[in-house]
């Protein structure tokens, strides 16, 4: 959450889309971006949680740390774009795991129906290639049955 240096993230991410994009028979799916040591965002000593996020509208009790942790969001989800479904916040350091429960669980549980399906699409797929591949099989089983039967009666003659 604290550094803004996230082009090794951005380039990792275009290349998954490239390489979902160049496989139309596949569908990139959902990445949420996961946004963590928010308990080291300003004012660094305080970790006082739980925290809002995002803060309340028209909420006059917004804290430092809560500005401080939707600014973070923000800045991650406008430099990851469209690249990514969402931005959570958390922390995951010993004593002080906080989000995960919050924001991380309610945005994967959002995600499921569209990853279910995606998941299901994958299955029948792979359905229908594993009997391809099973009839291919059975031919060359075949075929080598056949060879072998005229083989055996060339050498019995």
């Amino acid at each position: 959450a604290r550094t803004a240096a996230r082009q090794p993230d951005l380039v990792m991410m275009q290349k998954l889309r490239k390489w979902f994009d160049s496989r139309p028979d596949l569908k990139m799916p959902r990445v949420i971006a996961v946004l963590t040591h928010i308990d080291l965002l300003a004012p660094a000593m305080e970790w006082q949680p739980p925290y809002q996020w995002p803060p309340a509208a028209g909420s006059e009790k917004v804290r430092l740390k809560e500005q401080q942790i939707a600014a973070a969001v923000a800045a991650a989800q406008e430099q990851l774009g469209e690249l990514v479904s969402a931005v959570v916040p958390l922390c995951a350091a010993d004593g002080r795991v906080f989000g995960v429960e919050q924001w991380l669980l309610p945005t994967l549980v959002d995600k499921l129906d569209e990853a279910r399906a995606v998941a299901m699409l994958r299955c029948l797929r792979a359905e229908v290639d594993a009997r391809k591949i099973r009839k291919v099989v059975d031919q060359l089983l075949a075929a080598g049955k056949e060879i072998a039967a005229v083989l055996w009666e060339a050498a019995r003659k």
